[in-house]
């Protein structure tokens, strides 16, 4: 059977869901090819989002990761931006790229050192659904606009891999603008621009006997049921929510954005809703990037009987749906659809795909444009044009996604149906998670556990800071640190002021021996075999710990060119090790080196920036303006270095200096924050400049600007990452002068007697909180200041001080408060109790010290990031609360 077919039945698709877009203009100049790799493995990325103009104009790579663009003379000077969930994005310049023969091979790294995965509490996944649905309005565009995509419908038979539809053309679909939720999807529309159907006979032959096949695509109208979020059938519906269980899964990351994955499943899988599958929502907007998901038992059932004249049964559908960000705004960006079938009578087995791509957004449309060649949800074949073959200028400047071998769409279809036991939400057993337990044994003499912790970090996102977990006793000399994640992470485990670094991957057991050396300190070493990367970790801490003894050298000696002179060889003698660890382990991930490197360069320079900072006490003049003639191995504006501590460290130092350099040091200049913002868009760009305008809009915060508002306002209708605007939100909304002592009990300070605080006290008096701790240099350098402060408000009864210790030793503070502060009955000295520390300390906000509160007579937190005792302004702060 050949050429215009008349069909019996119609089988319609149910579907739904998520991800990232493309865009495209009207006319190219030249022609891309390439493919997309995996860094580690070689194998092809599928659906990865190729795009560039600020993702108004991109595609979609095949399931064998090969792509073609087609890119406009007006686009050279910018760049290709290769995104996928789970990779680290990649950017290449348009002129870069399109050298040598046109043809690109993109090798992505997986976002292993990304991704969140220190995260140990538990995430919620019912209610980040329920704000996901609550957000829809606000993340996804609800204006009239219309989308232009490539759509493919392909069915093959699976034994003999004959192909018996293979159908490829352009879409123009229309969005109706949404006034309320659920918005009908009768408001939008579909129209074919162009497309064919490739000339094949559309039957089965079998033992010489044809049987004819019932049409079993969905046609073009799927370009409208594919976009979920405005399906009132899908998300909107109170079933969903009511009737399905939600699990939290695990974090992965797009675009170094973190994201939550939440496995949804019917409570009843016979009568509950169709789909069981997961939805991939951004931490910080809620807005959902990603769906995958497949009918249940029950609706295969259901669809069967509805269509048992049909003469096919139905083993499985998977659907995958992904959308993209263009602006503030996300769009369908492309849906996957796989279908398994048995032929009833014959037992062939047949694989139904359909792909949708979208690759072009038009913002200003009108309904009436597309009243020609519309396509309603009844009609058979998307494109009737029957044709034998198609080349790239049947396409003309239109962009479409490479073809696929029938080979790799089952490929594709048993990747996704092997997570079919990750929907199982049985308690019982693990065989649904990919997350592995790590453990870190340690051998601890005699020594107490609960002064021993577990940094975990992870560089998922901006401003984000580690983990810690307490250990667990095994017997009187063992103790035992265990997290389940389904990455490596970078650890340290801490005593006090010995801190001792770990690499350690999921399933891994790390056995670490510490021995108490007296006088010495502590020496902490691996027990279990020692792997690579531990060891560069180890030798690079043992660099860093050399400096830092010369460093306190210098504190005391004064010479501040041999200050400098130590960190220039600790940067050399670094950079010389990796390199050489490079040469002689090839095996090392190369993620990891690339980590590390950045964080030598990054917190070299940021010590160079230290010593303007503390000229005073080295007693020397001040570096001359061509400092920066010493780090000039490092960028000062690095995207790519965004999620490095180290970096994000330094761009504050530097901010800090030139700040002070401007202003000249004038004691009041701490407290203009407009200033600040003015001078941080002359130095900075991109995210390192709203990075560095968030820290400085939180101190304004904190510190009450007059001002505030109106740059609060600003800052959250810029570009700025949304990661940053949520945190600046938490921070405005936590200027309601919260209650300090019901955020840290009284129960949890000890007194140097050993007895509780009485915070009777304290009641009816103004109190300067100092969080604080003996082994904190920074927080020592103040305290001359501090005891000057003291007897400069001796005859002010209504303000008393009270300083709080972070130390894990309760004899080592005792015997420090008792030799260097003057006893005074104005200053009230506690040590809090490390048992309930990390927690009591999140909900302050203390994320460094030494940190600095004024409380007012109430007890309540008027000031969360007071000023240093050494800065003129923080008596004028503290004169401020008084008068109140």
């Amino acid at each position: 059977m050949q050429g215009n077919m008349t069909f019996k039945y119609h089988i319609s698709i149910f579907f739904l869901i998520l991800f990232p877009t493309l865009i495209f203009s009207q006319s190219y100049s030249y022609r891309l090819t390439g493919e997309v790799l995996d860094h580690q493995t070689g194998e092809p990325v599928p659906f990865v989002h190729v795009s560039w103009a600020a993702g108004k104009e991109g595609t979609v790579s095949n399931e064998q990761g090969e792509f073609a663009v087609k890119i406009a003379a007006s686009s050279i000077g910018d760049s290709l931006s290769f995104n996928c969930m789970g990779y680290t994005s990649y950017v290449i310049a348009i002129d870069e790229a399109l050298s040598g023969d046109r043809s690109l091979t993109v090798r992505l790294l997986p976002a292993t050192y990304l991704l969140a995965t220190a995260e140990v509490s538990a995430v919620d996944g019912k209610e980040a659904v329920r704000q996901a649905i609550l957000s829809i309005h606000k993340n996804y565009d609800t204006r009239e606009y219309g989308l232009q995509g490539f759509l493919r419908e392909h069915v093959v038979r699976k034994d003999t891999r004959e192909d018996l539809l293979l159908a490829e053309g352009i879409l123009r679909v229309y969005k109706g603008t949404v006034k309320r939720a659920p918005s009908p999807l009768r408001n939008d529309l579909v129209a074919i621009k162009k497309g064919y159907r490739k000339k094949l006979n559309y039957e089965i032959h079998l033992n010489g006997v044809t049987y004819d096949l019932p049409l079993i695509t969905q046609g073009a109208y799927a370009a409208v049921k594919l976009d979920v979020i405005r399906d009132p059938a899908f998300l909107y519906s109170s079933e969903f929510i009511d009737k399905c269980g939600f699990e939290f899964e695990r974090k992965d990351i797009l675009k170094s954005k973190t994201i939550y994955v939440v496995k949804f499943c019917p409570k009843d899988k016979e009568a509950g809703p169709l789909f069981q599958g997961k939805l991939y929502i951004e931490k910080e907007s809620f807005v959902i990037v990603r769906a995958t998901y497949e009918y249940t038992p029950g609706a295969l059932e259901t669809f069967n009987r509805n269509f048992a004249d049909a003469g096919l049964t139905l083993k499985e559908r998977i659907f995958d749906v992904r959308y993209f960000r263009k602006g503030a705004k996300w769009y369908l960006q492309s849906a996957i659809v796989r279908s398994s079938y048995i032929h009833e009578k014959t037992s062939v087995p047949l694989l139904v795909s359909m792909d949708y791509v979208t690759t072009v957004v038009e913002d200003k449309v009108k309904r009436s444009t597309y009243s020609k060649d519309l396509v309603t949800s009844s009609r058979a074949f998307a494109f009737e044009e029957v044709l034998d073959e198609v080349d790239d200028d049947f396409w003309g400047s239109d962009n479409i996604m490479l073809s696929s071998s029938w080979s790799d769409s089952i490929d594709y279809q048993t990747r996704m149906s092997n997570e079919r036991a990750l929907l199982d939400f049985d308690k019982s057993t693990q065989s649904y998670s990919i997350e592995d337990v790590l453990t870190i044994d340690c051998f601890v003499e005699d020594l107490e556990a609960n002064r021993f912790e577990l940094l975990i970090y992870s560089q998922d996102s901006i401003l984000s800071f580690p983990k810690r977990i307490s250990p667990e006793r095994i017997n009187s000399g063992k103790i035992r640190f265990s997290f389940k994640s389904t990455q490596p992470h970078f650890c340290s485990l801490v005593y006090e002021n010995t801190s001792f670094p770990i690499f350690i991957k999921p399933g891994e057991t790390i056995t670490v021996k510490v021995e108490n050396l007296n006088e010495a300190g502590l020496q902490m070493n691996h027990i279990s075999e020692v792997s690579s990367e531990n060891q560069l970790l180890l030798d690079i801490t043992n660099l860093r710990q050399s400096l830092q003894s010369h460093v306190q050298r210098v504190l005391i000696e004064g010479d501040a060119s041999l200050y400098l002179k130590k960190v220039k060889i600790y940067n050399a003698a670094c950079r010389q090790f990796v390199i050489r660890v490079v040469q002689q382990n090839g095996d090392l991930d190369p993620r990891l080196l690339v980590w590390i490197q950045d964080e030598i360069r990054y917190s070299t320079a940021k010590m160079l920036l230290t010593y303007p900072m503390l000229f005073s006490i080295y007693n020397k003049e001040e570096l001359p303006r061509d400092y920066f003639q010493l780090i000039s191995e490092v960028s000062i504006i690095n995207e790519n270095a965004i999620n490095n501590p180290a970096y994000l460290e330094f761009l504050l130092y530097h901010f800090s200096y030139e700040y002070s350099a401007t202003t000249k040091g004038h004691p009041l200049a701490a407290f203009d924050v407009e200033g600040k913002i003015k001078l941080s868009s002359e130095l900075f760009s991109g995210t390192p400049l709203y990075y560095v305008q968030a820290q400085i809009l939180i101190d304004g915060i904190q510190s009450r600007y007059e001002k505030i508002d109106k740059l609060y306002r600003k800052f959250l209708k810029s570009n700025a990452p949304e990661e940053l605007k949520a945190r600046l939100r938490i921070a405005y909304d936590y200027q309601e002068y919260p209650d300090f002592w019901s955020l840290l009990p009284t129960s949890s300070l000890l007194l140097p007697d050993g007895d509780v605080l009485d915070r009777s006290y304290l009641y009816g008096k103004v109190v300067f909180v100092d969080f604080w701790a003996t082994w904190c240099q920074p927080c020592r350098t103040e305290i001359p200041h501090s005891i000057e402060m003291v007897e400069n408000y001796r005859n002010e009864d209504d303000l008393v001080f009270l300083f709080v210790s972070l130390d894990r030793s309760f004899d080592t503070w005792k015997e420090f408060v008792e030799k260097k502060f003057p006893k005074s009955s104005k200053v009230f000295h506690v040590i809090l109790k490390s048992e309930h520390a990390n927690e009591i300390l999140d909900r302050l906000g203390v994320i460094g010290i030494p940190r600095y509160m004024i409380l007012n007579r109430q007890g309540r937190i008027v000031n969360n990031n007071a000023t240093r005792p050494s800065q003129v302004g923080t008596y004028s702060e503290i004169e401020k609360v008084l008068k109140q």
